[in-house]
């Protein structure tokens, strides 16, 4: 279990890492990348989707990703036990997991959002806030651990939801203001750019095909249909996903 182990080797500095240590720990999992000819990795117990293939990791756009966001969590798991966003013990396996599930929908989020013309930029920079202190532990815990914390994981995802302008709930005013005139009431959505829709329907295919196994039949897109009308949005927003979606058959 190469990133348990190397979670342990470093547990001793206890979080304070050094730029040599931080370079160490790079230099480790690269290495491990580039010599395994046949690397298949699953941690025992990981359900058969959870996987991450050499495929995946040796595409020249997500190497270096994998290798910034995996040193990132094996960091973040080893932090010391004073720092209030502390990551337990048992805690540090289902944020590994989770690790390699985002990275595998961000690869597969990357494949439809190329399809859907999403900037580059915006692929890159895809969902990274999930490998913060302030989600993934909670991401972790509450995918592959003990869901033993749900007011942490609403916070978390609040958090996501309002540093991702893909998601549809980040377009949505709580209060509004009586400044504007007239008046902006509360709740009521504004309208997304075209670019964060483009990105939000990249990352609907990629959940799909990276937590339920396929991508998703765009003629008879069950998901969307079934949660459409809880998706709140500008009328000019719907009319966009429904024209973007079309240009999918």
């Amino acid at each position: 279990m190469f990133f348990s182990d190397l979670s342990s080797k470093y547990n001793k500095y206890n979080g304070n890492f050094s730029i040599d240590v931080k370079d160490n720990i790079r230099k480790e999992i690269e290495y491990y990348f580039k010599q395994e000819s046949d690397f298949d990795y699953r941690y025992p117990g990981c359900p058969d989707n959870i996987l991450f293939t050499k495929n995946i990791v040796s595409n020249n756009i997500l190497q270096e990703h994998c290798v910034k966001i995996i040193e990132s969590s094996i960091i973040c798991s080893i932090i010391p036990k004073n720092r209030e966003l502390k990551m337990k013990k048992s805690n540090i396996i289902p944020c590994i997991k989770y690790v390699i599930l985002t990275v595998k929908h961000k690869w597969f989020v990357f494949l439809a959002g190329f399809k859907l013309k999403v900037s580059i930029f915006r692929l890159l920079f895809h969902d990274m806030s999930k490998f913060t202190l302030k989600e993934l532990p909670h991401y972790g815990r509450n995918f592959f651990g003990e869901k033993n914390d749900p007011n942490g994981f609403i916070k978390c995802w609040i958090h996501h939801q309002n540093h991702n302008d893909h998601h549809w709930e980040y377009w949505i005013p709580r209060t509004g203001n009586s400044k504007c005139n007239p008046p902006y009431p509360d709740n009521l959505p504004i309208e997304m750019p075209e670019s964060a829709i483009r990105e939000m329907i990249a990352d609907w295919i990629g959940a799909s095909k990276a937590y339920e196994g396929k991508w998703p039949d765009f003629g008879n897109w069950y998901w969307y249909e079934k949660n459409k009308e809880r998706i709140i949005v500008h009328p000019n927003t719907r009319k966009k996903i429904d024209k973007i979606i079309g240009e999918l058959l």
